[in-house]
């Protein structure tokens, strides 16, 4: 297998696909017949949570964001954070793999997930070609 490195950008399609699901979970709270204060609260639950998850999956901002992956030779996986850390990684063997959309899930320490979601607009193509390329041969099909 031949080495491969992944530079990682943030994704348009991702995050319109996340503020789209936010702003449609919005409008179904406000149409529910909750009292104010039941609807103003869960609101205010929903854009807490979503800009976090768009400041580290999104925007890759944060810290502990992946900025990189890496595959070598010997189908060892490195992950590297916007903090400069650089990761082992195991793939494990439920990833999930479409021509515009890639989902691998790596234990990165003991009993510690991470998933990473790459869209088609997540990094170059032709390194997007080469690592479906590669989940394929390691899937066998």
């Amino acid at each position: 297998m031949l080495p491969l490195r992944l530079e990682i950008s943030p994704s348009v399609t991702y995050v319109l696909l996340v503020i789209a699901a936010c702003l449609g979970a919005a409008v179904v709270v406000l149409m529910l017949s909750l009292p104010w204060l039941l609807t103003v609260s869960i609101l205010v639950l929903l854009i807490a949570t979503t800009f976090p998850v768009i400041r580290r999956h999104i925007l890759l901002s944060d810290p502990r964001s992946p900025v990189a992956l890496s595959i070598n030779a010997d189908n060892q996986w490195r992950m590297m954070l916007r903090s400069g850390e650089e990761i082992n990684a195991s793939l494990q063997p439920d990833y999930f793999v479409t021509p515009g959309l890639i989902v691998m899930n790596f234990e990165l320490l003991k009993h510690c997930r991470c998933s990473l979601v790459l869209f088609g607009d997540s990094a170059q193509p032709d390194v997007l070609r080469k690592l479906r390329i590669i989940l394929k041969s390691l899937n066998g099909t």
